[in-house]
């Protein structure tokens, strides 16, 4: 899809965050290459056209599961309380909850993320009403709203902290204390993540602007692009890349028809990087 925009997704940490824990950051590159090569292979042997034809409910289900995962693991962030004991996603989830009643709740976060969530889900309808023509996204009108709503009550949360301000970070992989064998299920993992959120977020862009069934997505290329991008990304010390639903649906909803629009994208997350990075 012309308007398709490809960037690390959430849904990749669920996989990240533990081969990290592990091994540590230096091994994110190497299985980014093994991720990469895997997708390469896919789109060689045509499997996009097998991933193509994965029920739309399995589908669902699938998104949903990373939804509920990557909601667990902010809760420690949305309480404002330190994370859990435990090896597992629900278990630390379930001790941090137990944490934070025996801590205190941190209410002035918890009303952060509450105004945050209300903003999100409410945002579009009340422009709509206004009449408001260019679209807006919601999560960036949401980030935008609260962050203003912090900062002028000088609300006692968590920052992200400080944003490095460096555009690459190429250094030669280390492969000490890497064991290509355990790397492998992730590199699977991640591969076949990128393959079917990629391919979704094509399947939704095309829905979404009604493109006829002679104009839909190509599989097999979306792979070889996503095979393509990994690399270049492990390169300069980048994650794994995947197709992006919500930046993707907002490309429809914005009209874009080109690719100019994901080169847009990029060249004004540059200059964020570049130059907005301490604010």
């Amino acid at each position: 899809f012309p308007s398709h925009d490809i960037k690390p997704t959430g849904a990749m940490t669920v996989i990240l965050i533990p081969v990290i824990g592990k091994y540590g950051v230096s091994a994110i590159p190497i299985l980014g290459f093994m991720a990469a090569f895997i997708l390469l292979i896919m789109a060689l042997f045509r499997f996009g056209n097998l991933i193509k034809r994965v029920p739309a409910p399995v589908v669902e289900g699938f998104t949903v599961g990373i939804a509920l995962m990557i909601i667990m693991q902010q809760i420690p962030y949305a309480l404002g309380v330190p994370k859990g004991s435990g090896d597992r996603t629900i278990e630390i989830a379930f001790h941090t909850i137990q944490d934070a009643f025996h801590i205190g709740l941190k209410w002035s976060t918890i009303l952060v993320v509450a105004l945050t969530l209300l903003i999100k889900f409410n945002i579009v309808k009340i422009l709509e009403k206004m009449h408001v023509k260019p679209y807006l996204p919601a999560s960036f009108m949401a980030l935008t709203i609260t962050s203003i709503f912090v900062i002028v009550l000088n609300l006692s949360v968590a920052r992200i902290g400080n944003i490095p301000r460096n555009v690459l970070n190429w250094e030669i992989p280390s492969t000490t204390g890497i064991h290509f064998a355990a790397l492998l299920i992730p590199a699977f993992s991640i591969a076949l993540l990128a393959a079917i959120e990629a391919l979704l977020a094509a399947r939704v862009a095309d829905d979404l602007a009604n493109v006829p069934k002679e104009k839909e997505f190509k599989a097999n290329q979306e792979l070889m692009g996503q095979g393509i991008a990994t690399i270049a990304s492990s390169f300069v010390g980048g994650m794994p890349s995947t197709g992006a639903i919500a930046r993707t649906s907002v490309n429809v909803r914005s009209h874009a028809t080109s690719r100019m629009a994901a080169i847009t994208h990029s060249v004004i997350l540059l200059f964020i990087t570049v130059f907005l990075a301490p604010m």
